[in-house]
């Protein structure tokens, strides 16, 4: 170590490099990252975020950036993004911009224990409630939040924390996370295919007084009442079915997409006459914006009185009577 290192490890009363009353020494280190650009980051206790080059020593992110001083991971994605693990939540840092994810955002608890990135670039984080990958998709670049528990073979959902890391990758691209029932390991990411959202199909449609229809191919037209129509559909697959998610739409209403969630079945409680498209979508709750639709249209028989012959042949027996009271008058 050099001298102005040696001084730092040992802390303020030590002399720690340059202490200023605005940039204060840090207290408690709790965990180190390497910098991309050379150095290391260091989390402390109580002061932030810090970044340590040579001799030199500053705070890169004061406490005030998120509400809670103490930083208890840390990892750098390969855009120079920063990730921070805190008792609050998980901070994002590009330099310039600090956001905070908490569970409002998709989060799976707080406080964020640990954090690493995997070969395909993904951050990954453990804490209370398990391991969650973070993600981001579509043309925006939406941050969302896959999680990981019980359900998918984890021994405990506490992942641990403590002074130091409790997550590491290894050569051959597994990640491992520190736990409660000890070590929890998820296969190299970027070796396993990314999950396919199934097809969805619409299997009958049905309502209150036609006959229920197999629906045998896309943009089928079925004949319905008015009232009380039924649509059952459904995505094959043969594993995690409970991740699939549908949403049905009614017309051509960009906004009128409804979410039910895992249930596969739309209760419609009325349609206009004439021709209506019903559209079905499925997507996996961890892929939210790769989605699979099916599309058939509803045709509602037009009443007798409500038939546009009907009208204009009304218009056109009014005029003509019309007519022949003003030609008789006019004799």
């Amino acid at each position: 170590l050099s001298e102005a290192t040696a001084r730092a490890a040992r802390g303020p009363e030590a002399g720690c490099l340059s202490p200023t009353a605005s940039n204060p020494c840090p207290t408690s280190i709790r965990v180190f990252a390497e910098r991309s650009a050379s150095g290391l980051w260091a989390g402390s206790d109580a002061r932030g975020l810090w970044q340590f080059a040579e001799s030199d020593m500053a705070q890169a992110l004061a406490p005030a950036a998120w509400n809670e001083g103490a930083v208890l991971a840390i990892t750098e994605d390969d855009d120079g993004v920063l990730w921070l693990g805190t008792q609050t939540g998980l901070i994002r840092f590009d330099g310039k911009n600090t956001t905070r994810l908490t569970v409002r955002d998709g989060l799976p608890a707080t406080p964020v224990y640990s954090l690493l990135q995997d070969g395909a670039g993904n951050v990954w984080g453990g804490g209370p409630a398990g391991i969650f990958r973070v993600q981001a998709e579509g043309k925006h670049r939406a941050l969302s939040f896959v999680s990981f528990g019980l359900n998918d073979s984890l021994a405990s959902e506490v992942m641990t924390s403590g002074f130091g890391t409790g997550a590491a990758r290894s050569v051959d691209g597994r990640l491992w996370f520190a736990s409660e029932a000890g070590i929890a390991v998820v296969e190299a990411p970027e070796h396993m295919p990314a999950p396919r959202t199934p097809t969805v199909l619409i299997e009958s449609v049905a309502s209150q007084d036609k006959p229920a229809h197999i629906v045998l191919y896309e943009d089928q037209e079925v004949p319905v009442s008015r009232e009380n129509v039924r649509v059952v559909f459904a995505a094959p697959a043969f594993l995690e079915t409970e991740r699939l998610r549908f949403a049905y739409r009614v017309g051509r209403d960009p906004g009128g997409w409804v979410d039910v969630g895992g249930e596969r079945v739309a209760h419609i409680v009325s349609l206009p006459a004439g021709t209506t498209p019903f559209e079905v979508a499925v997507w996996r709750d961890d892929r939210p914006l790769s989605r699979e639709k099916a599309r058939v249209q509803l045709i509602v028989s037009t009443r007798y009185h409500e038939r546009p012959i009907l009208f204009i042949a009304l218009v056109a027996l009014l005029c003509s009577f019309t007519w022949a009271i003003c030609a008789k008058r006019q004799r």
